[in-house]
This record gives C-alpha cells, structure tokens and sequence, in this order.
C-alpha cells in the first residue's frame, strides 16, 4: 500500500498532485513484484456448439462433459487417455462435478462406483475460476462494511453506506443482486480516499498541499525518503485494529484499510498474469471467507491450497496456475480470467448474435456458438477499416471529484483521529473476518477437521481401524495439539526485496 498511496498523491490528490508528479517514476520501479509473471501468449478459444442439455444437476454436468468428449472426439484418441483434463467453473458446477467424481469413483466405496477412470470422470481437475472468487471477495467487503443504513451520521461516518451518500450514488441494494463493477468502484475509491487522509495525518500537515510544500524545500533524495517514512508509518499504523482500543469508528476504518487492498492486488494480478501473488491472496481469502460467512467458497480455497501443497505434483501445480488464465490480445496488461472470457462468451451469444423472433431456437445458437470468435474478428476488421479511428484502450476515470468529497467527510468526521469516548453499537461494529476465520479454523470441531475427514469422501471407514474416540477424548486431543495447530495457521505476507528490507506486496498497478 505503500507504492499505492505515492501513486494516489501524485494522481488524484487533486492541486496537490503536482507536487508529489515527481516521485511518480522512481515510485514505480520500486513497486514489489513476486515473479515469475505469466510469459505473453495468445489465447487461443475453441467454441463449442450450444449443447440443451439440463445442468442444474450433478448428473446433467456429468452429461454435459461426456457430450463435450464425444462432440471433440478426444475420447478416441489413445494420447487422450494418458493426460488429465483441466474443469473450471463457477463454485455450484466445481461441487456437482466433484460429486459425481466421488459417487463413481473408489473413494466413496460405494456399490455404483466405476473403475474405469473415463468413466468416473477421475481424470478431470475442477477447481473454480478466479473470476466468481473476485467477485465473492467484493461481497464480502460489502457485506462486512457496509454499515447500517439510514443511522446518524456520527454512528458509521467511514461506513460504505455513508460513502455512497457522501458520493450521491444510487443505493446498493445490500440483500439482492448487485452489479461487481459498482461495488469494486465504491470500495476502490472509499480506500483511495482513506489512505490519502492517513498518509495526510501522520505527515502532521494540515493538508497534503502544505506536506508537498514542505518536501519541494528538501533535496530529491531527502524528500523521497521523508515521503516513503510517513506513507509506510500512516499503513502500518492505521492497518493495526488493536491501536484503535475502545474507538469503534477508527476501528471499523482500520479494518476496511486492511481488508479492501487484498481485492484491488487480486485484481491487479490478474490483469498482469501475477500467479504467484494470486496464489497468496487465495491462502489468505481462504480464512477470511470463512470469517465473512463465505463458507462454501472457503472450503473450496481450502481444497485448493491443499491440492497445490499436498495431493497435485509440481508439473500439474504450475499446469493450473499458468491456466487460470487467458490472454486474447498477448498485451502485456491483457489477462483476464476463464470464467469471465466465458461471460463474455455468454453475452455474445445471448445478446449480439441471439436470432430475434420466430427464429430464436436452440438449432440457431448451437450453429452460432462455434462462430462467435470469427465473427467478433470479423467486427474488429471492419471497424478498422471503415470506421473512424478511435483509441484501443479506455481513458482512466478521472476521480478527483469523488475523492475529494470522501477525504473532505473523513477529515470533517474525524474519523482517522483516535478518541476513546466513540464506542458503537454491537451490530454497528465491523467483524473482523481475519481473527473471525482463525478462530474457526483453530476451535473445537475445526474445519480443517472435517476437510481432512472427508476429503476423500471416504464414507466406510477400514474395518480394522479401532472404534473411533469420545467426544471428551477427542476433545482432549485437540486442546493437547492447540499450540501446534497455532504455529502451522499462520500467514506471512510481507515479501523481501533482495536489499534486506520487508516490502509490501501489495501496491503495485
């Protein structure tokens, strides 16, 4: 957040941006990367025709891979048969398919299981997309900090709903469908805004206009150096809820600070092929998630983290990390995730080339489906060639004015300005899902428990394994090994940069 605060000075920090433009540069090339990145490549798609076969089922997905095998024919052919088969989807299509692979398999020992491995389906890698992840991780910022509606002023001053009155937004509907792009911009922006009034605190200025001041009157070095002390103070201090005490309001601002930066990293990485740092923040959201009330989605990161530790090999580790996704331009900053091509896919299909009228019919989306890439190949050619010449890339939103309504409500609500005596609400206090997630992990009855139980769906224990134990003598284990278990549920997110000193990971764009 360090890199990510001295770009929001320099950017959007509205007059006084000039004043930090200057330290944008050598920002940059100190920004922490975990490498290797993703090499540049070109995607290439394959549509398949429109299958109308029921999916809302175990047994219809089931049908739904056989169909895709038998339409590609990859089922006859000998090399087939000696490779596995990577499967991605949203979390529902993962489970059913790991359901019907435990059913037929000889893990749930069960009398319908099949030996044959195309059969059973125990060939295949499911393992949900990041994309449903991303927006599952912006749900759960939502949800733990969106505050209580309509409540004074003074009682949620740094809550996402103020933020969207502050902003005169339309309201974000808390309890049905919302759109990701609208809450990833609140949330953004409501972190830009925090940091910007941080890093203005703990410069001790009255304004970041007289801290730029204040820093022209230094040498270059001398100035990047105060800079880099004051911003890495403003996150270390203000990321740390336990300094907050008895004041609720920091702390539900402090919790939000470190919570929001792990979504706009994860989205970072993904646009730049980052596996690695997108690995970390899927071993950290495996917690959270779980302390968010994610459950299903933490169990599947769970199951994620331990096939990439324990169960897969390396070879088959960095097949699936290097497929999560997919580059259609080969640009630098070009990738984006399986599930979301497959959106775009859906909504091409659905919406552009969907026959109107009489003519809408299975039999036409099955004959369009495969055409979808040529035909936007095709859009793309003749707006080259006879349209009028427009830019490739989107301009960046300007966000000066939403910035400096946010940071002008936190500095008039004090809200990053220690005072004891602003004590909340129970339901008004923000869940710290971190601490939340730990101790369900690490409490009676684990997770972690039922996950290693059951992660074979192994129903019928061996016949010579001794009766299992009482609850008071397993609960007694489980206390006896608490320190252990302590030790191992532990999270080091700090990366070093090869100098010796601990640096951030996540504040690059």
């Amino acid at each position: 957040m360090v890199q990510l605060s001295v770009r929001l000075a320099a950017q959007e920090a509205g007059k006084s941006g000039d004043l930090f433009k200057k330290f944008k540069k050598i920002n940059q090339t100190l920004r922490p990367l975990i490498r290797p990145l993703l090499p540049l490549r070109v995607s290439k798609v394959y549509p398949l025709p429109t299958l109308h076969i029921e999916q809302a089922s175990a047994n219809g997905n089931a049908t739904i891979i056989e169909e895709l095998q038998r339409i590609t024919q990859i089922e006859k052919s000998e090399l087939f048969k000696q490779r596995v088969l990577l499967a991605t989807g949203d979390l529902l299509t993962v489970m059913r398919l790991l359901s019907v692979r435990d059913v037929r398999t000889l893990y749930m020992r069960t009398p319908v299981h099949i030996k044959d491995i195309h059969e059973n389906l125990s060939y295949l890698v499911p393992f949900a997309s990041l994309f449903h992840i991303r927006m599952t991780g912006a749900a759960a910022i939502l949800h733990t900090h969106f505050g209580k509606p309509n409540v004074r002023p003074e009682d949620g001053p740094a809550s996402l709903w103020r933020h969207i009155e502050v902003l005169k937004h339309k309201n974000i509907p808390i309890n049905q469908a919302f759109k990701y792009r609208t809450v990833q911009d609140l949330v953004f922006h409501s972190l830009y805004a925090r940091l910007l009034d941080i890093v203005r605190i703990e410069s001790g200025h009255e304004s970041l206009t007289r801290f730029g001041e204040h820093l022209a009157e230094l040498s270059d070095d001398e100035a990047w150096a105060e800079l880099r002390r004051v911003v890495s103070n403003a996150v270390n201090c203000f990321t740390t809820p336990e300094e907050a005490d008895t004041d609720d309001v920091l702390r539900n601002s402090m919790l939000f600070t470190r919570d929001a930066p792990l979504l706009r990293c994860f989205t970072t990485s993904i646009k730049c092929g980052n596996t690695a740092m997108i690995e970390l923040i899927l071993k950290v959201w495996a917690i959270t998630f779980r302390g968010a009330g994610r459950t299903q989605y933490a169990t599947e990161l769970l199951r994620f983290r331990h096939n990439l530790v324990h169960a897969w090999p390396k070879p088959l580790c960095d097949l699936v990390l290097s497929n999560m996704l997919v580059n259609m331009t080969g640009n630098q900053n070009g990738w984006k995730e399986t599930d979301l091509l497959q959106e775009h896919m859906n909504y091409w299909i659905k919406i552009i080339y969907k026959a109107r009228g009489s003519n809408a019919s299975w039999k036409w989306l099955s004959e369009v489906s495969p055409c979808i890439t040529v035909l936007r190949e095709l859009a793309t050619q003749v707006n080259t060639t006879l349209a009028p010449r427009n830019s490739n890339h989107h301009t960046t939103p300007n966000l000066q004015a939403d910035l400096e309504a946010l940071t002008k409500s936190l500095e008039e609500s004090k809200v990053h300005e220690y005072n004891p005596a602003r004590r909340l609400a129970k339901t008004l206090r923000a869940r710290d899902v971190l601490a939340a997630g730990l101790h369900s992990l690490q409490s009676y009855n684990s997770p972690i428990d039922k996950f290693n139980k059951y992660r074979f769906g192994a129903q019928n224990p061996n016949p010579n394994e001794p009766e299992g134990m009482g609850d008071e003598d397993e609960r007694n284990e489980n206390t006896s090994n608490s320190q252990e278990s302590q030790n191992e549920i532990q999270f080091n997110v700090v990366v070093d940069n090869g100098d010796g000193e601990d640096m951030d990971p996540f504040d690059f764009d």
